[in-house]
């Protein structure tokens, strides 16, 4: 056991606790007006791992939320806005396949948000209550044949990905 570990761990889970918002919305950077599905996935993987399973859920509810609300994926959603009552789910299937940016980043993240939620929160009636979203995620991402002849997933030349790319 090092006490300087322990303090660093502490010190990133607190971190990351401060930058979600009091409406479950995770904004990591000031003057951000909106959660991001790129940004939210680790940090809300971080707090299961940890035991913060509460917070890790509003993340995962909070973008869930907002896709219902909207009635379609999204790579973010906005993170000011109270989901106290919600239209009920669109019919996920007839909204595939994605196009434009939502087509790969967005939707490749909610897979993970609850496989995580699955593994770490203990919450498998999560997965049977939320399965046609997740299926939603999965099928509408177009990654086939038809889309791409080398079954790859749709790149929308993001900002957060160019120092990667440009390094090989």
């Amino acid at each position: 056991e090092d006490r300087r570990v322990d303090d660093i761990l502490a010190t990133l889970i607190g971190t990351i606790r401060l930058q979600i918002a009091r409406t479950g919305a995770l904004v990591p950077m000031s003057r951000y007006t909106s959660a991001w599905m790129r940004d939210s996935y680790a940090p809300m993987r971080s707090l299961y791992k940890f035991g913060y399973d509460r917070e890790a859920r509003r993340i995962l509810d909070y973008m869930f939320y907002g896709s219902v609300q909207k009635g379609r994926i999204s790579n973010s959603q906005w993170a000011d806005k109270e989901y106290e009552t919600l239209p009920d789910e669109p019919d996920w299937y007839a909204n595939i396949p994605f196009s434009g940016r939502e087509r790969g980043e967005g939707p490749s993240y909610y897979p993970l948000m609850f496989d995580a939620t699955y593994r770490y929160g203990g919450e498998p009636n999560l997965l049977v209550e939320r399965w046609d979203f997740i299926m939603h995620t999965l099928m509408g991402q177009g990654i086939t044949d038809e889309v791409d002849r080398e079954g790859l997933m749709y790149f929308s030349g993001d900002e957060t990905f160019r120092i990667q790319l440009s390094s090989n």
